[in-house]
């Protein structure tokens, strides 16, 4: 099995990439394959309509890296309520890798309500791309962090039940 992993902050000092990485690091234990997507690392062009096959080789690779997984976990900053606009305009991209794949989603935001984001990337894939949302989603604010790094177990706990979950989802799917 293979899962995406998708890393939408900027930040050298992301949250939501700490999280991530405590993520993959757990899919890992379990023998679980991970492909690392850092929007850092792609050379990201604005969306604006045109076919895919007409964006850069970078933003098609990261497309055929998406479609070839058996799922995917994203992670993204909240900035203004919302999820970063660097992965709203990567998913205008890419959406249609998404169709029919399972996905989970690890938000870290500085308010205590920044949770309720989560909820707008699920519609935005659901609708858009027809995938599938894992119903637990994992947040921590700026409290559950220490020098940049996640200082809480619950929130690591959460991290793999989420972890866990997809496998579960994703191999029900196959039976």
């Amino acid at each position: 099995m293979k899962i995406v992993l998708i890393s939408s902050s900027l930040s050298l000092y992301s949250h939501s990439r700490a999280m991530l990485t405590r993520a993959e690091n757990y899919f890992l234990t379990k023998g679980v394959e991970t492909d690392l997507i850092d929007l850092r690392n792609i050379e990201l062009e604005w969306c604006d309509g045109r076919p895919l096959e007409n964006y850069n080789s970078s933003l098609q690779d990261a497309f055929q890296r998406i479609q070839s997984a058996d799922g995917a976990v994203i992670a993204s900053p909240v900035y203004c309520y919302s999820v970063s606009g660097v992965l709203k305009n990567f998913i205008d991209i890419c959406h249609k890798a998404f169709a029919e794949k399972y996905f989970a989603v690890i938000i870290a935001g500085g308010g205590d309500y920044s949770f309720m984001v989560t909820e707008q990337l699920k519609s935005i894939l659901v609708l858009e791309s027809r995938a599938f949302p894992l119903p637990r989603a994992v947040f921590a604010n700026e409290k559950q962090f220490k020098n940049h790094q996640l200082n809480d177990a619950g929130v690591e706990k959460r991290l793999q039940q989420l972890a866990d979950d997809l496998l579960r989802w994703i191999g029900e799917s196959f039976k």
